[in-house]
């Protein structure tokens, strides 16, 4: 009786022991390699850092202590790897696992940004990073700075690199003037009109007296902005740059400004690699962690049904009525397997009812309001039947940006900005969205 209670203790016991053996021997080697790093033998602290990313990969630490030790050892790691020459690609996986677990670590976020600046072309797989970082760091301006440039670098203008233009023009207090003048035209190349985009125009035609073609997009700006932007400083001063100018050439710019607008991306229906490979790289760790989770449960189970067969042997008695026994579970097991299956193939499967197809809604309004964009598809359905709930016209659509397709969340459809913008800030105000902004109506 005693026989369970004691293996069961012994095994706990064991595993505690393992843990804590595994757990210390991976800190002394993180502090050994921290000696040899600051004594500048960077191999031999490398060598040291893979031993123990092996320790902790073994079974001596339960997958508990593993959660919530390995930041640290992550983030010691990519410390490592920002101060080498050159990253390795396995060294830049550590650093952006480390980012995406802390992202708000700003030093390794600085130093991970200055290094990502310096390559040819940014990887599909940190997009969500990047967004991500600039949301947790939105004080930074550092970090804003280094986002913007990546986006404007590329010509990006969906949701996520638009949110970043912002904080960057809203947060930044001495502001880069090359960046700006670079985000002005890419602004006004969009056509994009928001209370923040007037101050873009703003800094650069500041910056640059002979961009005059900005003026346009301040004209654009000041006639389509909420009564609720009119008291800004950014709105006075360009009231007072503009009010040299007659009212009938303002609207000839505004005019010529909307008459430019540029035309809706067509969308691209292939699949991109990223996703792919995305999918791949989740299957394979979900089939890894299934299959090393069954061994070690077939390992377990093998060693106590070893051990109560072998102290069950001991008693002849019982051996008749274990085989009795056995033979009337596999014959109860056969039977039950008979029944459900004569079961299943007498039953009538009922026949599909016809769908009737529902009847298609003409929608002319040419504005809606786009709340967020996401890069995966059950993001943007969670989202979407999250404002449905709420009783909102909620819907995704599909966008191809300048590297990836985003899959953009988006309210309601407006006859005009006016009241598009009406309706996003009252949903703001009531804490239901985050931020929002007007874009040409299409339903998918």
């Amino acid at each position: 009786a005693l026989a369970a209670p004691v293996f069961v203790a012994v095994f706990f016991a064991i595993g505690w022991l393992f843990n804590r053996f595994g757990l210390n021997r991976v800190q002394h080697l993180i502090n050994e390699a921290s000696v040899w790093e600051r004594a500048g033998k960077a191999s031999q602290a490398e060598k040291l850092l893979r031993k123990a990313v092996a320790v902790f990969d073994s079974f001596l630490i339960s997958p508990f202590n593993k959660e919530k030790r390995a930041c640290g050892l992550t983030g010691h790691m990519a410390r490592f790897y920002l101060t080498q020459t050159k990253i390795s690609p396995e060294a830049e996986d550590a650093i952006v696992t480390y980012l995406k677990m802390r992202p708000e670590d700003q030093a390794v976020a600085e130093a991970w940004l200055q290094r990502l600046e310096n390559k040819d072309r940014d990887q599909k797989e940190i997009e969500d990073l990047l967004y991500s970082l600039g949301k947790t760091q939105s004080a930074n301006p550092t970090i804003q700075a280094s986002i913007a440039r990546r986006y404007i670098s590329t010509g990006r203008t969906d949701f996520q690199a638009l949110q970043t233009y912002r904080r960057f023009i809203e947060n930044n207090k001495a502001i880069d003037g090359r960046i700006i003048i670079h985000m002005a035209e890419l602004l006004f190349k969009k056509r994009r009109t928001e209370p923040w985009a007037l101050q873009a125009y703003l800094t650069a035609y500041k910056l640059d007296r002979k961009r005059r073609h900005l003026i346009h997009g301040l004209a654009a700006c000041l006639h389509g902005t909420h009564a609720d932007s009119t008291d800004s400083a950014s709105f006075k001063e360009a009231s007072a740059l503009l009010s040299k100018i007659d009212k009938t050439s303002l609207v000839k710019m505004v005019a010529k400004f909307k008459s430019a607008a540029p035309p809706a991306e067509k969308l691209d229906t292939h699949p991109k690699t990223s996703i792919v490979k995305t999918l791949a790289t989740a299957t394979l760790w979900a089939t890894r962690t299934l299959t090393t989770g069954i061994v070690s449960a077939m390992t377990l189970s093998a060693g106590m049904l070893t051990t109560t067969y072998g102290r069950i042997r001991g008693f002849h008695a019982l051996r008749p009525v274990l085989r009795w026994a056995a033979l009337c579970l596999a014959g109860a097991g056969l039977i039950i397997l008979v029944i459900n299956t004569a079961t299943h193939l007498m039953q009538n499967r009922p026949e599909p009812e016809e769908i009737k197809a529902l009847p298609t809604v003409v929608v002319t309004d040419p504005y809606t309001l786009q709340v967020a964009a996401y890069l995966k598809t059950e993001h943007a359905d969670k989202y979407v039947a999250q404002l449905k709930s709420m009783g909102l016209d909620a819907y995704w659509t599909k966008a191809q940006g300048a590297k990836s397709k985003w899959y953009q969340v988006r309210l309601s459809h407006f006859a005009d900005k006016a009241s598009a913008r009406a309706y996003g800030d009252s949903l703001k105000a009531k804490g239901i969205i985050d931020d929002f902004y007007v874009a040409n109506y299409q339903r998918p």
